[in-house]
């Protein structure tokens, strides 16, 4: 099995692309753009019964907290199982040093960030984890 996960724009493309594929393959989006329940109803129809892992930060400019909530509900409104972590101090593309944090390497003083991003990395490999232990990955 497949599981779909993206950073900015790839977060909006690993949703649509799951929704396109029919909606049985599971999804990440790090602070991607949102589907809407407007603009998106089709996609979001195709969605359910799917496990969805959502990633933002609470001071994103570019997708800001209302956003991540309309998200969350348009895709909990048709029927997707959804995950949603918020890092409240963090902005946009916080998870910048995935080497670093994937070695699980402690945090720097010149990196605070990298608290939340290993936190955020740790989301993703459980989410992963938690398919493949259920059969869906």
């Amino acid at each position: 099995r497949v599981v779909l996960v993206g950073f900015c724009f790839g977060g909006g493309v690993a949703s649509r692309a799951a929704a396109d594929l029919g909606g049985a393959t599971p999804f990440a989006v790090f602070y991607g753009a949102p589907l809407r329940a407007n603009e998106d109803a089709a996609r979001l129809g195709r969605l359910e019964g799917t496990r969805a892992l959502l990633v933002y930060g609470g001071r994103d400019a570019q997708f800001p907290a209302a956003a991540v909530d309309d998200f969350e509900a348009a895709l909990r409104g048709a029927g997707a199982q959804v995950e949603c972590r918020r890092f409240p101090e963090r902005g946009h593309a916080f998870l910048r040093e995935v080497p670093l944090v994937s070695s699980g390497r402690a945090p720097t003083a010149e990196m605070p960030e990298n608290t939340d991003a290993a936190e955020a990395w740790e989301a993703l490999l459980d989410f992963v984890e938690g398919l493949a232990d259920a059969g869906d990955a």
